[in-house]
């Protein structure tokens, strides 16, 4: 589905188990649940978003001849315009900036923010982990340049931040 929101699929099949729907050769299923993420780091889903989700779910329902309902449409638009605000309220970024005397050189660096917990990912900065696989905090170079395994291991590096 093409919307600007995370979408999943979930079907019923024909023994009657939920599971995540795939169009494989030969499966069947009852029913399927289709939904779409409603609120996420972007914002709450608007009108015209959601418009169009239900506009797509129902060409998928005509296409497989297939019935569809959208319960308390305007109940859950609603519901996530608050939950948007209430994250908006709690949510804070709070930035620390550390300026050493002297450049950091790129080894010693990834060495004491491993020894911290943390790990370099693909956008070039090192993130501390929670449980749940999100973010707590990261480290990042003051000039916003990402840092890569071959960077710290040739150059010192920028101030982090």
């Amino acid at each position: 589905f093409n919307v600007g929101k995370r979408t999943q699929l979930i079907g019923r099949t024909e023994r009657g188990l939920w599971k995540v729907a795939e169009a494989l050769p030969g499966t069947r299923y009852k029913q399927i649940n289709i939904s779409m993420q409603m609120v996420d780091r972007s914002g709450a889903v608007t009108e015209q978003e959601l418009a169009a989700f239900c506009q797509q779910v129902s060409r998928f329902a005509e296409d497989h001849d297939a019935a569809v309902s959208f319960p308390q449409r305007q109940q859950k638009l609603v519901a996530a315009r608050e939950l948007d605000r209430f994250c908006a309220d709690v949510d804070v970024l709070i930035g620390i900036n550390i300026v050493p005397k002297a450049p950091i050189e790129g080894a010693r660096l990834r060495s004491f923010a491993e020894a911290a917990g943390l790990q370099l990912e693909p956008d070039g900065a090192f993130h501390y982990l929670a449980d749940s696989g999100n973010t707590l905090y990261s480290l990042v170079a003051a000039d916003q340049m990402p840092f890569t395994f071959h960077t710290l291991l040739s150059t010192s590096a920028s101030a982090p931040s």
